[in-house]
């Protein structure tokens, strides 16, 4: 009788012990709201404009901006980093996927972006897009205005008109002005969806032309 009765006592203490030891399930970490939300492997390569004081959370817990002086971490959680704008300029953001499992879960690779830090008034009215975003996926709020300006290709023909490939997401808001130096026109992101505007030289209606000038800028509107 005396061993039952401590046998008893003696599981009674274990799980007890088992019972203080173990840590309560850990809740999510509760991520703030940005202005600007980078969530999709996607958006890979693609170029954001922002304004100072403004936030950008990219969902990725190991991330940096290669410019603090433009845009720096405000603050980093296990699976998201929050940028905060600081002054105007360009800076390129890395990021990368801390998440540890086996090889089939298929973890994220780098991510690069460009972020555009711009005037709050630059923001509002229309951003600049000129030759040096030409390798990115632009990426614009719905009912955002935008400039192109191009200089003329040095040595050859000078640009004779851009063209909206989709005006229901590229919405064309003037004609193009042209100068002796290049050519300007303005633009609103009415998407939501994927839109191109190509600039081309005289003699070519659209798309591409052996003889005529040709580059192209690709859009993605979201909301």
């Amino acid at each position: 009788m005396r061993l039952a009765t401590a046998l008893a006592a003696g599981l009674a203490v274990v799980a007890l012990a088992g019972c203080e030891t173990s840590s309560p399930p850990s809740t999510p970490t509760r991520l703030p709201a940005a202005d600007l939300t980078v969530t999709d492997p996607k958006d890979d390569q693609g170029l954001f404009y922002m304004a100072p004081d403004q936030t950008l959370l990219l969902m990725m817990g190991n991330a940096s901006s290669l410019d603090s002086n433009v845009l720096a971490v405000a603050r980093h959680y296990p699976n998201a980093t929050l940028f905060k704008g600081k002054a105007v300029g360009r800076t390129t953001v890395l990021g990368f996927d801390t998440t540890h499992c086996a090889s089939e879960c298929n973890t994220r690779g780098p991510l690069t972006i460009t972020v555009v830090v711009v005037s709050a008034i630059d923001l509002q009215n229309g951003v600049i897009v000129s030759e040096q975003d030409k390798p990115w996926v632009i990426r614009l709020h719905t009912g955002q205005p935008f400039v192109i300006t191009l200089r003329n290709p040095p040595g050859g023909p000078p640009w004779a008109r851009l063209t909206s490939a989709n005006q229901t997401i590229i919405v064309p808001l003037q004609t193009a002005v042209l100068s002796a130096d290049g050519i300007q026109q303005r633009f609103r992101a009415d998407g939501p969806g994927r839109g191109a505007v190509y600039a081309v030289g005289p003699g070519c209606p659209s798309g591409a032309c052996p003889e005529a000038p040709y580059i192209g800028f690709t859009f993605l509107v979201f909301v």
